[in-house]
């Protein structure tokens, strides 16, 4: 999640022209409100109208300030009144003497915004107040109307609140009727009192008529909007929405998207025409796009000083075929455009470098003190029209710190910035444990009701893998935004469809399996974890596959969920359901719960064809087969009911989809500790429907996944033909870590490909008792504590001398206790290693503390097999472990107590934590 905010400061103090008892009032008048002289932008004022208008160059805000003395006691209410804004805006308060600044409100729209200082903040009496009024966002503008401090809200200042707070989505700017198609969907807005019903039916032109599925009706907005799918490309169809008597309400022709666009001018780049940066100034037309490509062979690089490619407001340009080797916070910049398509590019290599700061919150930073995060190998920001296909985006310079020190933070595939009407498919965004992603998709303006997506945006046929957090996500206005046919693999979160701010938004047929982040940690496979959500928001969640170790979804008290036709064989299928019952989960194959928890759900296993080998199709004695619902438009079956899942028995649908007729007899290979001492090679072969075309080939595969090769790394894909592939692991390259995970692409010169996941377990063991030139360590024995209290010594042939200790009994009592010195004032951090025995997830937390500081919980990372894990007092945030102490040169104790059984084999105090890496 990503913020722009702008600041000014005016050292005066000011008392409004229009005072009395019980206000001060600045209608901005007297025009003594001045912009900080180093913050670009406009700023104008005017009786009942300040206007600021931010620059594009950055800092990415503009802001003016000015000072007043007010008596919070008489008046302790601060109000502002905005008429205008396009994006967002800010107030922020200062209490000049003692100083205090306070962030006062967030402004998303017009209207009167309100706050009680007293109430808020605790200040009283007489104060000088500065008050700073931001515009956010690089090109944004807001106008405010007036500022006020007051003793009381009016009858019509509550009315004015009231007015806004139950606004809808005021960004949602969309005629009484209207279609907005993309390649194979298309949303549909009608603006109507709600009517008992109503029907929305399309069909091809001249065609037969087919029902859609049932439009939400959004109150706040008054309208109806949904989606329509699997609709043709470059097709005409006609939608009607009809009253319950048949009367036909509304009628409109539209057209789906071509993949095909006419060409009016290419540009070809080579070392003539390319010194480091392209900055697109020129714009086509629908009749006449631009494309921009490359000569054969040649690479598009720079020495990440700035973007490779940068447009702004360019429109209809097509970037094809570019190998891109560079950029800084982006290799490509595309900003305030409208339809741009970036179609099989090859990106790496992006990003800024920095150094992972245990002393602050375990990110990485650059030398000037900046965290690193949104380093995007495409930016697509307030653009309408983008098309990102067929690309393979991979090794940015950079990776994303995992949830066990903080948020994570880092690089993406593509950051989406409140853009419209996007498309991402046939991607592979490839992440990897040296180069692990934030995000693979990563939205700004979490919840906003504009944020991320927007509106109007189709994911589809993408393969995301090897992301610290989230896959893809959707966070945000999630307007008629679907995620469909796509696989999310090795990510601590599948989709995450929190913060739906406005909705609807559909997640279907995908297959999202074996989640993990870098250290093995699986989170929400569709996650859910905010409750700050639109008051009519609505997520449908139809056929999906869920598999691994993740938890599959958990219902929010004030999101609907409808999720229908799921197979949800995660650690856990659904939770949550008594706190949402606007929810309705039914026809779902659960591999975990209880009977009865849906009317027609099932509780069983899968039975896949081959999880392990990647095949997740339903085998015929599948209890899924033929136990779904029909769902018009999204899951029909015309021989009955249909299968539940995202690949129906005996269908050949590869996932994630791509329309090339290349099949794999598997997608995915794990070979095991004795595979890799051996060197072992396995084989995947590929075979080519009769009706395809010769097309060329090329295995790609991340520089990070040096371990193993693949052969022949290229060659010919013709029809009818079986090609056979080795896979053989180098195990002198397999020394860093017991568990290597990568992924290889069976690529085709036109950017489809077929992905396959490749999993190794080395057998390397890391040592027990880390040490480092460059860190300071010391390991007390858990079971030589100077208090020990009664707890069991426990013989275990793996602890550091055989044996370790059972911390088990009364929870936060007997605390046993190690002493230990440090050689020099400063911060250290605590580390245990420990383990537990199953179920993990109910045997992972203590209680300790250090000296006479606070004694409290902890949750460690634990597992069945010994481990090192960082201990904080994490109640507030049990991912985070991260928790420096500041301690003094000497001696110290550190005091631990059980709250659920595990085992403690040793103690640990270090400056350095990266030395257990």
């Amino acid at each position: 999640m990503r913020s722009s905010i702008a600041l000014v400061c005016l050292f005066c103090l000011h008392t409004s022209a229009v005072a009395g008892q019980d206000r001060v009032v600045d209608d901005f008048s007297e025009g003594d409100w001045r912009r900080f002289p180093s913050t670009p932008g406009k700023v104008s004022m005017d009786k009942g109208k300040l206007h600021l208008e931010d620059g594009r160059d950055p800092p990415a805000w503009v802001t003016v300030s000015k000072t007043f003395s007010v008596d919070l006691d008489k008046m302790p209410l601060f109000i502002v009144k905005v008429s205008a804004a396009s994006d967002r805006g800010t107030v922020k308060l200062i209490r000049k003497k003692p100083y205090d600044k306070r962030v006062a409100l967030e402004i998303d729209r017009p209207g009167l915004y309100s706050l009680d200082m007293c109430e808020r903040f605790g200040w009283h009496g007489s104060v000088a107040i500065e008050t700073c009024l931001y515009a956010i966002g690089a090109e944004e503008e807001i106008t405010y109307e007036y500022v006020k401090f007051a003793e009381r809200l009016t009858e019509e200042e509550k009315d004015l609140i009231a007015n806004r707070t139950a606004g809808g989505n005021v960004r949602l700017n969309v005629a009484p009727f209207e279609l907005v198609p993309l390649f194979n969907t298309c949303s549909f807005y009608f603006k109507s009192p709600r009517r008992d019903g109503l029907a929305v039916l399309y069909r091809r032109k001249d065609g037969p008529w087919w029902r859609a599925y049932a439009p939400v009706y959004v109150k706040e907005d008054g309208m109806y909007r949904g989606s329509i799918i699997d609709l043709d490309e470059d097709t005409p169809y006609e939608l009607r929405i009809t009253a319950a008597n048949g009367e036909v309400l509304a009628r409109q022709m539209f057209r789906t998207w071509s993949s095909q666009v006419p060409i009016g001018k290419t540009i070809s780049l080579d070392e003539t025409t390319f010194s480091g940066q392209l900055i697109v100034q020129e714009s086509g037309s629908p009749q006449g796009w631009i494309k921009i490509t490359a000569k054969e062979g040649y690479v598009l690089q720079n020495d990440r000083e700035g973007p490779l490619i940068e447009l702004h407001e360019a429109k209809y340009v097509m970037l094809d075929g570019l190998t891109l080797r560079g950029g800084l916070q982006e290799a490509i910049s595309i900003k305030r455009c409208e339809h741009v398509r970036v179609v099989n590019c090859d990106i790496a290599g992006w990003g800024r470098i920095g150094t992972q700061r245990f002393d602050r919150d375990g990110k990485y930073y650059t030398e000037t003190g900046s965290a690193i995060n949104w380093d995007s190998a495409i930016l697509v920001s307030k653009s309408i029209g983008t098309v990102v296909e067929r690309c393979y985006i991979h090794d940015p310079v950079s990776t994303a710190n995992s949830w066990y020190y903080s948020h994570p933070a880092g690089p993406q595939a593509v950051g989406m910035d409140k853009s419209r009407s996007t498309v991402l498919r046939y991607n592979d965004f490839i992440g990897s444990d040296e180069h692990r992603w934030n995000d693979a998709v990563e939205g700004a303006g979490n919840f906003h009701i504009d944020g991320g997506f927007d509106r109007d945006g189709d994911i589809y046929g993408n393969m995301m893998c090897f992301a610290n957090d989230d896959a893809l996500e959707i966070d945000g206005g999630q307007t008629n935004v679907r995620v469909f046919l796509n696989k999310f693999e090795g990510c601590l979160c599948g989709v995450s469809i929190q913060g739906c701010m406005s909705g609807p938004s559909y997640v279907f047929r995908n297959l999202l399996v074996n989640m993990g982040d870098e250290r093995g940690l699986a989170g929400q496979t569709i996650k859910t974890s905010s409750h700050a959500n639109g008051p009519s928001a609505v997520s449908f969640i139809f056929n999906n596959t869920c598999y691994g170790e993740s938890r599959d979804l958990s219902l929010p008290r004030n999101l609907r969920i409808v999720a229908k036709n799921n197979v949800f064989a995660g650690r856990s299928a659904i939770s949550g359901r008594q706190r949402s019952p606007q929810s309705d989960c039914d026809y779902n194959l659960l591999f975990t719960g209880q009977p009865g928890d849906e009317a027609h759900g099932i509780l069983s296993k899968p039975d896949f064809v081959d999880a392990h080998a990647g095949l997740f199709a339903l085998r015929r004695t599948s209890a899924a087969v033929g136990h779904g619902i029909a769902v018009d438009n999204f899951a029909l079956d015309a021989e009955g009911r249909p299968d539940m899942g995202a690949i129906p028995f005996g269908s050949d649908l590869v996932l994630p989809v791509r329309p090339i007729p290349v099949a794999l007899d598997r997608y995915q290979l794990v070979f095991s500790a004795s595979d890799v001492e051996s060197a072992r090679t396995e084989t995947i072969s590929a075979t080519v429907g009769s009706q395809a075309s010769s097309t060329r080939f090329r295995i790609a595969r991340n520089d990070a996944f040096d371990w193993f090769n693949v052969t022949p790394e290229a060659g010919v894909l013709r029809p009818g033909q079986t090609v056979t592939f080795s896979v053989t692991l180098c195990p002198e390259k397999m020394a860093a870590r017991a568990l290597y995970r990568g992924a290889f692409l069976i690529r085709l010169q036109n950017g489809y490909s077929r992905p396959v996941m490749v999993y190794a377990r080395s057998g390397v063991v890391p040592k027990i008792k880390p040490t480092d030139t460059d860190a300071w360590v010391t390991y007390i024995e858990a079971e030589e504590a100077d208090k020990r209290r009664a707890y069991e010594i426990v013989a275990d042939p793996d602890a550091s001398q055989g044996k370790c200790l059972l911390l088990s009994g009364p929870s936060g009592k007997d605390p046993v206790e190690y002493r230990f010195s440090v050689p020099k004032t400063g911060r250290y951090f605590l580390l245990l290693r420990v383990k537990s025995d199953e179920p993990t997830g109910s045997r992972d937390s203590l209680y300790f503390g250090i000296d006479n500081g606070a004694f409290d919980r902890a949750q460690l990372r634990t597992a069945a097999s010994w481990g090192w894990s960082l201990a904080a007092h994490n109640r507030k945030m049990s991912l985070i472990c991260l928790q420096a102490f500041e301690l003094a040169a000497g001696d110290h104790v550190v005091k631990l107590a059980p709250r659920e059984s595990m085992h403690i084999d040793l103690v640990a105090v270090t400056d350095n934590p990266g030395l257990f890496e």
